[in-house]
């Protein structure tokens, strides 16, 4: 039946079908007629580089426009989901009034984070040196994402801040370290900062407990709230 109506529907019909999954193959049945016929449209879920893209293209159809720095630091409190990041941009549309660049300050402004307590919060309280604050941090992202996501970002966190003192050295501009440790240039100062707490003794003695730690959730029964403990003792340690 929905073949023959594939072949040739009525000019006044609409008929939609949606199917959140894998089509396996649309070579035989209906759906063959349907590709046949360019009737089937997949609509892929944008990740990172593609939202960046579609946020700058979103705002220029607004007459907006945005640097890309700024553009990933937006997905950064918004996340993946792009309905969430047309509302945020709509309200900024709105604030900004006759304006019509968003900067940095504007998305700080108008747009709260989407992620609740976010990696970047956790980076900020270990470089703040703030114990409490960041077990409390540390555990919701714990339970709302997992062990293995915090890991690498910490592992993440960690070795950028090796990086750095070598980045300085070379005068390299702010934009580029910013983007080399996977900030925003108006956050560089805190990783700047941070990384005068470590020694480079102490960032090797994390990197090796970081490594212990991934070992442990991957081949062991070991608690995780745990584990995350002593790598929390391990980084506030003196």
């Amino acid at each position: 039946m929905l073949e023959r109506y594939a072949k040739n529907p009525p000019e006044f019909s609409v008929l939609v079908f949606l199917f959140n999954g894998t089509i396996k193959t649309s070579e035989k049945g209906f759906l063959k007629v349907l590709a046949e016929h360019d009737f089937i449209f997949e609509a892929k879920a944008l990740k990172e580089v593609s939202l960046v893209n579609w946020i700058t293209q979103y705002a220029d159809l607004h007459k907006k426009k945005i640097a890309r720095v700024d553009a990933e630091f937006l997905l950064s409190l918004v996340g993946e989901n792009r309905g969430m990041l047309e509302m945020q941009l709509e309200k900024i549309f709105a604030s900004l009034g006759e304006k019509n660049e968003i900067t940095f300050k504007e998305i700080e402004a108008n747009v709260v984070s989407t992620k609740e307590y976010s990696i970047f919060n956790l980076q900020d309280a270990i470089g703040a040196r703030k114990k409490t604050e960041a077990v409390k941090i540390a555990f919701q992202i714990l339970e709302k994402d997992g062990i293995i996501l915090l890991l690498a970002m910490l592992n993440k966190y960690f070795t950028s801040l090796m990086q750095i003192p070598e980045m300085l050295e070379q005068k390299l501009p702010e934009q580029m370290i910013a983007r080399v440790v996977g900030t925003h240039p108006y956050y560089l100062k805190n990783f700047v900062a941070a990384r005068k707490l470590f020694s480079d003794a102490k960032l090797l003695e994390i990197s090796k407990v970081l490594f212990d730690s991934d070992v442990a959730v991957k081949s062991t029964s070991a608690d995780h709230k745990t584990i995350l403990l002593l790598l929390l003792q391990t980084i506030f340690s003196e």
